[in-house]
């Protein structure tokens, strides 16, 4: 595989694993002189992912968790309780949604149907995860007030996912060529700052 400018790369679908990735996207590449569009289908690395690349797929479990509907019951009873029952609704809000997963991102259509689509997964009341989808997030859309904090993640992650296959870019620093950052470390302090920019707590609000 050749190695792409992020200019060339644009991201398909991502499947997060706690070892390592499997995505597909595409690339432009130069072939006898001409610039093709290239398909790469589930290329996978077994490295751990960065921090921030986990960052990103933890903002996105919000809308996850709205997807399954499990937020109604929290946002009615946050609206009217106060005091201590109040700090006890957010708690229990808290460890429910510790109990779903993203598991993967698919990015879908072009121009103004350029969207995202979240996969995951809860844990059920007997411990056995549950698959869903959220419905896909448009970009350019405004119905359900959410889209440009998706867009806004889902971007970062684009961005992480290359720095994760073409910079070596992972949570072991030993992975990196003579056993050191090699510019790595200005990498990931940049991207640091380029989480900052989307307010997980507005996030958490939003869903």
């Amino acid at each position: 595989m050749p190695q792409l400018k992020r200019a060339d790369f644009t991201l398909k679908k991502v499947k997060i694993e706690d070892d390592g990735l499997i995505a597909s996207f595409t690339g432009v590449i130069l072939v006898k002189d001409k610039k093709e569009t290239i398909n790469y289908d589930n290329i996978s690395a077994s490295y751990l992912p960065h921090e921030d690349l986990i960052y990103c797929r933890e903002q996105l479990k919000p809308f996850l968790f709205q997807a399954f509907n499990l937020h109604v019951g929290f946002d009615l009873a946050e609206k009217y309780l106060t005091s201590g029952k109040l700090a006890k609704v957010k708690e229990e809000r808290a460890q429910l949604m510790e109990k779903v997963n993203v598991t993967s991102v698919t990015i879908v259509g072009s121009d103004q149907l350029k969207g995202a689509k979240i996969t995951g997964t809860q844990e059920s009341w007997n411990e056995t995860n549950c698959s869903t989808s959220a419905p896909t997030v448009t970009y350019s859309s405004e119905k359900i007030g959410i889209e440009k904090e998706v867009q806004k993640i889902a971007e970062l992650l684009e961005s992480e996912v290359y720095k994760y296959f073409f910079e070596g870019k992972s949570a072991d620093k030993t992975l990196f060529d003579d056993g050191d950052d090699n510019g790595a470390g200005k990498v990931r302090d940049l991207n640091v700052k380029g989480a900052e920019t989307v307010d997980s707590k507005k996030v958490a609000a939003e869903a």
